[in-house]
């Protein structure tokens, strides 16, 4: 206790080595660690983060997760996480919304911004947990919630920005590729590749680690899915359908709308024409028809 309180931070640093090295704490080391949570509190926050992103890091993040919630250290840390525990799901899943996020955690990539996000992506579900009248909770909205609670823990733990942005955006997209199943058309596919953008293989990988059912069919068949995703991305043209370019300019579509100038119409037009592109109806190189469809407004009847 006495070495403890000399650093606030050596409680977090014992269950970070534990974590790291897989050992186990000693009974009577890791009853002294909520004695010391007033000197923890006091610890600048850089140096908690860096504690926790090495715990993340470790081999087993889960070994390390929940030695702090064991301690009560948890809910100083990372308070939005702590609200999870006793959050029921039903359904897919076998455990509470906390223990779920810790298995995915352990499952996802040993990237501080996958991990994190693997660990955070259902933060949003208690505010946004609602009984359903047949004894089922649905989660409206949990991603986008979740989303501005990560931001808002980026900022208190203050990660970079370049992290920040990238761990809102993967928990904002982290269900997008949740429904995907064989009816799914090629349109459906390349849209997703779209509005995933560059984060779309990891958005895989977090979907790979949120496959946590005891059920052995349900994730076989949850892997199967995903994997027959991957395998119909695997011949598309990603650069094309992340920056889709049209065949007509600005000034050509000017012309064909009968404008002197730009505004929203020629927006609107060259908008819808990426559209075609990504959902495979317009060639890039097909001007003809792009001109078809700027002459007819097509977006106007879309």
């Amino acid at each position: 206790l006495e070495r403890f309180t000399e650093d606030g931070l050596r409680p977090l640093r014992a269950i970070r080595f534990a974590s790291q090295l897989g050992y186990r704490i000693d009974p009577d080391t890791l009853a002294a660690i909520p004695r010391t949570l007033e000197n923890f509190r006091r610890v600048s926050i850089e140096r908690v983060r860096d504690e926790l992103v090495k715990i993340l890091l470790s081999p087993r993040p889960s070994y390390g997760l929940n030695l702090l919630e064991e301690t009560g250290m948890l809910p100083h840390i990372l308070p939005e996480l702590s609200a999870c525990r006793g959050v029921e799901q039903k359904g897919f899943h076998r455990f509470d919304v906390l223990d779920h996020s810790f298995l995915s955690c352990d499952g996802a990539p040993d990237k501080i911004e996958l991990r994190l996000a693997a660990l955070l992506h259902d933060i949003g579900k208690p505010a946004a947990r609602t009984l359903e009248p047949g004894g089922t909770y649905s989660f409206r909205d949990h991603d986008k919630i979740g989303a501005e609670l990560a931001e808002k823990l980026c900022v208190r733990l203050r990660f970079s920005n370049a992290q920040r942005a990238r761990l809102v955006r993967l928990v904002r997209l982290h269900n997008r590729l949740h429904p995907y199943g064989a009816e799914w058309t090629d349109s459906a596919v390349r849209r997703a590749v779209n509005e995933t953008g560059e984060d779309l293989d990891a958005l895989l990988a977090l979907s790979h680690a949120d496959i946590t059912s005891s059920d052995a069919d349900k994730v076989a068949q949850r892997r199967a899915a995903l994997e027959e995703f991957s395998r119909r991305i695997a011949d598309l043209d990603r650069a094309a359908l992340l920056d889709p370019q049209p065949p007509l300019d600005g000034l050509e579509i000017m012309r064909l709308l009968g404008l002197e100038q730009g505004g929203p119409e020629v927006g609107r037009a060259v908008k819808y024409l990426k559209r075609q592109i990504v959902d495979g109806t317009l060639d890039p190189q097909d001007a003809d028809t792009a001109r078809r469809m700027v002459q007819n407004r097509e977006w106007e009847q879309a």
